[in-house]
């Protein structure tokens, strides 16, 4: 029991850092611990998913942490409440939206919402046509914000995108992630259909979920779309926010 509550609180100092992480050093004497017995803890924790070597002798939150709180953070909220929410960014955006999840290398839609016009994408029929995650911009967005061993879970399900769905195809799959990060967006445009998606972020920047939206490729003007995104970007920040007080709340 003496050792599970050290690892708890050892995953807790790792939590507390956010993506940089901590040192081995730092762990340590953050725990009044001996080294080794910090490493041997730690060691166990990344063996289990919960923590997750960075590199440099650095340790972040693992996968099975990550998995654990963002389905702890939609669980807080209720569907009506997400659905009524997403309801309200498509109004915003006067097309449909999509707000999806990472969940064991999968994407996971979690709400939809049409759009306004009389003409609108149908976002089921666009996702259930998608195959891969690779194949849709949310996916995308989770591939390339998510931390290095989802990702080994992403392509040892889904694979490596081929060229037809993303030009970069194997072999510059890193360097198209980073270009989508850097971007802080996601976009695509195929079959009459444009498609935009934003990360969806904690506040230690953190990968909770993926915003996106779909229109008609017609209405996809270079005016518009910087409309659509900035509507995206603060949407997103106002869904993690909501996500954060009603996790607060059930806490009270």
């Amino acid at each position: 029991m003496a050792a599970l509550r050290k690892g708890l609180e050892l995953l807790d100092r790792i939590g507390a850092a956010g993506p940089a992480g901590l040192s081995l050093a730092a762990l340590a004497e953050h725990m009044g611990l001996k080294r080794s017995t910090a490493h041997n803890l730690v060691k166990t924790l990344c063996l289990c998913g919960y923590a997750e070597n960075l590199g440099e002798g650095r340790y972040g939150v693992g996968w099975r942490s990550r998995h654990l709180a963002r389905l702890v953070l939609f669980d807080s909220m209720a569907d009506r409440v997400l659905v009524e929410r997403l309801a309200g960014i498509a109004v915003s955006l006067g097309e449909s939206a999509v707000l999806a999840v990472l969940e064991g290398g999968r994407r996971r839609v979690v709400a939809r919402a049409d759009g306004t016009h009389a003409i609108r994408v149908d976002a089921e029929a666009v996702d259930s046509s998608s195959g891969v995650i690779w194949a849709t911009v949310t996916g995308r967005v989770l591939a390339a914000w998510c931390s290095a061993a989802e990702r080994g879970q992403v392509m040892a399900l889904s694979g490596a995108p081929s060229a037809p769905v993303w030009s970069a195809g194997a072999a510059g799959l890193e360097s198209a992630l980073a270009a989508v990060r850097a971007a802080g967006f996601a976009e695509d445009d195929a079959r009459g259909v444009t498609s935009f998606a934003v990360p969806v972020l904690a506040a230690n920047g953190a990968l909770l979920a993926a915003l996106g939206t779909y229109l008609p490729t017609f209405r996809g003007s270079p005016e518009r779309r910087e409309a659509m995104l900035d509507v995206l970007r603060r949407s997103a920040a106002g869904v993690a926010a909501a996500m954060r007080a009603s996790l607060e709340a059930d806490s009270v």
